[in-house]
């Protein structure tokens, strides 16, 4: 298993995001957002972006308007799409995902989501012990920071 951070070829297919195809490969990598992956056998298993922001978002611009590094005190990882290929991978993205940036970034204190309002969401995060920290007019966040990761 590889974890990759904006890989080529996982930004070569980001419109593969059944979540949100809409956003480019230039907006997933800048202001230090990020798209991990999983690739196994040259071949993209699964993805999920990240965004560092200071403030909780419930919609793509906020992502924008609430961007900082992941060093700023305090900081928030955001996962605002996920999405795996084969079965099993969307979890075990996500809980790697979160260890790298535990190993990586000291100052990142909380993790959530900015989810699509849909039962599979809901179903796939809280079947992860996730909680609703809160439901928007566009968006879930689901809080996994008290999560513990297996």
């Amino acid at each position: 298993m590889s974890l990759e951070i904006n890989h080529p070829l996982a930004l070569d297919r980001i419109t593969d995001d059944p979540i949100r195809p809409e956003l480019d490969a230039l907006f997933r990598t800048s202001y230090d957002r990020k798209v991990y992956s999983i690739i196994e056998d040259n071949e993209v298993k699964s993805n999920v972006c990240v965004a560092f922001c200071n403030e909780v978002p419930t919609t793509v611009k906020d992502l924008r308007e609430y961007a900082c590094s992941p060093d700023d005190k305090n900081s928030i990882a955001v996962f605002y799409t996920i999405w795996a290929n084969k079965a099993g991978y969307g979890k075990r993205m996500l809980f790697d995902t979160v260890e790298h940036i535990q190993d990586n970034f000291f100052n990142v204190t909380k993790f959530m989501t900015m989810s699509p309002k849909t039962d599979m969401a809901h179903r796939f995060h809280t079947r992860l012990g996730a909680e609703i920290l809160s439901i928007n007019p566009q968006s879930i966040n689901y809080d996994y920071s008290s999560v513990v990761y297996a």
